[in-house]
C-alpha cells in the first residue's frame, strides 16, 4: 500500500484539546488554596519595610559627585539603587552627615537636582528627575 501524501502532517498526538473537568477543578482549587499564603506574605512584608523605613543609619559621606555619593550612601543604607546614569552625569554633592533613615537620606541629596527617590522594593531604590509645572511636580517617563 503507498504512503499518504504530506500535505498535512500527521501528528493526532500534538493537536489541544481543553482539559478534562476533573483536571481544571483541580487546579482551580489548588489555585485557591495558595492564595491565603500569597496575601499573608504581603502582610508579612509590610512590617519589614515599615521598620526599614523607620530605621536610622550613621552616614558620613565626603561632598563629590553625586553618583558616587548615592552609591557610598546606598551601601551604608543597606540598599540597591537602579536609575538611569545619565540623570547624575555631571552633577555635585555636598555630602551628608548625620542619622537618616533611608528616605530621608536620599530626599536630602537629591532635591536639590531635581531628582526624588522611589521605592522598588524592601531592599531597592531608583531615582527620577521630576519637573515643576504650575506648582506641581511631574515626573518624566
Amino acid at each position: 500500500m503507498p504512503n499518504p501524501p504530506l500535505s498535512r502532517p500527521i501528528l493526532m498526538a500534538a493537536t489541544r484539546r481543553p482539559a478534562p473537568p476533573l483536571t481544571r477543578l483541580a487546579l482551580h482549587l489548588a489555585c485557591a488554596a495558595l492564595l491565603p499564603t500569597l496575601s499573608a506574605g504581603a502582610a508579612f512584608a509590610q512590617p519589614a519595610q515599615a521598620s526599614q523605613e523607620a530605621q536610622t543609619h550613621s552616614i558620613d559621606i565626603p561632598p563629590g559627585r553625586l553618583s558616587a555619593v548615592l552609591g557610598a550612601y546606598a551601601a551604608q543604607a543597606g540598599v540597591h539603587l537602579s536609575a538611569d546614569g545619565a540623570l547624575t552625569q555631571g552633577l555635585q554633592s555636598e555630602g551628608l552627615k548625620g542619622r537618616y533613615g533611608v528616605a530621608e537620606g536620599f530626599a536630602r541629596l537629591l532635591s536639590r537636582h531635581g531628582l526624588q527617590a522611589m521605592p522598588k522594593t524592601m531592599a531597592a531604590i531608583r531615582w527620577r528627575r521630576c519637573q515643576r509645572r504650575r506648582g506641581r511636580q511631574r515626573w518624566h517617563r
